[in-house]
């Protein structure tokens, strides 16, 4: 039964869970920017309001709304019929496979980064119920 929820909501603890949860990656992906010398994927080279604001928009509406559906909503359902209740297998499966979506385009230093990366998005949609605050987290981790 796949029933993902997506609402704005202004609920004070899922905001701070999102904020949290964000903060968290991002000082994560610093240290692996830093130790894999992955500094080109992650930050662009010249900054550029207009190319900042285009590729933002771009991240919400085609890349974090669907990858949030794809891997949060519809994958975390589909691994709770098989495995219910067993959260951190639905975790870790979903997570594992959003890295494994990225090896075209890094290899697998992306594919570790995108993992950890899963696993605060999947730790936003666990304790907040909501697709809604992944994606908030993906669009504040990018």
């Amino acid at each position: 039964n796949i029933n993902p929820s997506f609402h704005f909501s202004m609920e004070w603890r899922m905001w701070l869970i999102t904020l949290l949860i964000t903060i968290v990656l991002i000082l994560v992906n610093l240290f692996f920017v830093l130790k894999m010398k992955l500094y080109r994927l992650s930050y662009m080279e010249n900054f550029d309001i207009r190319r900042l604001f285009v590729v933002t928009i771009y991240m919400f509406y085609f890349v974090a709304l669907s990858q949030e559906f794809i891997f949060r909503g519809l994958v975390f359902s589909y691994f709770d019929q098989f495995m219910p209740e067993n959260y951190s297998a639905m975790l870790i499966g979903s997570s594992v496979l959003f890295g494994l979506v990225h090896w075209t385009y890094a290899g697998w230093k992306m594919v570790v980064v995108a993992t950890i990366a899963g696993i605060g998005y999947g730790l936003v949609y666990q304790l907040t119920g909501n697709l809604f605050f992944p994606v908030i987290s993906f669009e504040l981790f990018y």
